[in-house]
């Protein structure tokens, strides 16, 4: 994952984090989680966390795309009607 002799669990996250935010694959993703120098209940959670991250960003923008161009919000609740 990072180029160092010891790798936090935090440094490892952080970086699959920014993989998510980068759109690299889920494959590659996957690849590096495996030949990252830590223990496989780590390794585990990075995956769980790269994989949640991916399904939340894939439903957060099909929620965009499917949005009607004539939406507009409800009023809020402090809006006078």
């Amino acid at each position: 994952m990072i180029g160092t002799a010891s790798l936090s669990f935090d440094q490892a996250s952080e970086q699959v984090e920014g993989m998510v935010q980068q759109g690299t694959a889920f494959a590659r993703m996957e690849d590096v989680t495996d030949d990252a120098p830590l223990s496989d209940p780590h390794k585990a959670a990075l995956w769980l966390l790269a994989w949640s991250l991916r399904a939340l960003s894939r439903d957060t923008s099909s929620r965009r795309i499917d949005r009607p161009s004539s939406y507009s919000p409800p009023p809020s609740a402090d809006a006078e009607v």
